[in-house]
């Protein structure tokens, strides 16, 4: 079985159930009409057949409409009675619930004027289907009950959407005032950090950097230890590897950041803290 639906189409629904007995089988009484499909003959259409339910698009609560239903009717036994029971026989429902499958169509209700050989139900406007099963010892129209479907609105292959995205807002006093916001982590830094994939790399990250920066680094004797230049290439970060200028590893102390912004008129003035691993260097 299937749909032609698209997300789109789907709808809450309300399946108002009747109790009582077949004897008051009539839509006065809760009942509701639909296109019969018979298994053993390969689901041939058979005609109108009753539905101990009526179903209803709830998408506007208050002024409900009434939806078309259908079903497939297990008659392999020759007994087609056309009525949705399960295969009941008055003491027990057939196994599995008599595999007669109930659909919820997209169609307002109105018996007889859509769905036959035709216009297949089982995948014609289908909204929903239901294959429920007996349980424990209740009987077949015990009593009457109200279930309600919410749909999830599953992309389907057929849905399309389209969506505007607000224009990207570059203006330079908002880089500006996004200098604030300018820091580096981890600090202070000990020896390592979780991001780090080996010990032969260790960093730290700048974020929240405009386009275009020089980062210089200085311990607090005032020596430039190291120069970053920064491009809108590395998006809002970069990294410092802990190494000088000459490719030796910094030692433990507190460095001084001075982030220069010439575009946007603007200094930064950062400190980090850094407490180094024993290092190990290569002597030949």
């Amino acid at each position: 079985f299937g749909s032609n639906l698209t997300a789109a189409d789907y709808v809450p629904v309300e399946l108002r159930w009747v109790g009582g007995s077949v004897a008051d089988t009539s839509e006065a009484n809760g009942w509701s009409r639909g296109a019969t499909y018979r298994r053993d003959q390969g689901y041939a259409y058979a005609g109108l057949g009753w539905i101990p339910f009526t179903a209803w698009d709830m998408s506007d609560p208050a002024n409900p409409r009434q939806l078309d239903v259908s079903f497939v009717e297990d008659s392999a036994n020759g007994n087609a009675n056309h009525l949705w029971d399960m295969g009941w026989d008055g003491t027990a429902f057939a196994a599995n619930g008599g595999r007669e499958y109930t659909f919820i169509h997209n169609t307002t209700y109105s018996p007889g004027t859509f769905y036959d050989n035709a216009n297949w139900a089982p995948v014609t406007n289908v909204l929903y289907a239901i294959w429920p099963k007996n349980r424990g010892s209740h009987t077949y129209l015990e009593g009457a009950f109200t279930m309600e479907i919410v749909p999830n609105f599953v992309n389907l292959p057929g849905d399309e959407f389209t969506f505007t995205a607000p224009k990207a807002n570059s203006s330079k006093d908002l880089e500006k005032q996004d200098v604030e916001k300018i820091n580096v982590f981890p600090n202070p830094y000990y020896g390592t950090h979780s991001r780090e994939t080996t010990r032969a790399q260790h960093y730290v990250t700048f974020n929240h950097l405009p386009e275009k920066a020089t980062i210089r680094i200085f311990d607090l004797s005032g020596v430039l230890v190291k120069t970053i230049k920064h491009e809108a290439s590395s998006g809002q970060f970069d990294k410092w590897n802990l190494l000088n200028d000459n490719g030796y590893p910094v030692a433990s102390g507190v460095y001084v950041i001075y982030v220069d912004m010439p575009d946007l008129g603007k200094t930064k003035i950062l400190k980090l803290a850094i407490v180094q691993e024993t290092q190990i260097l290569k002597v030949y």
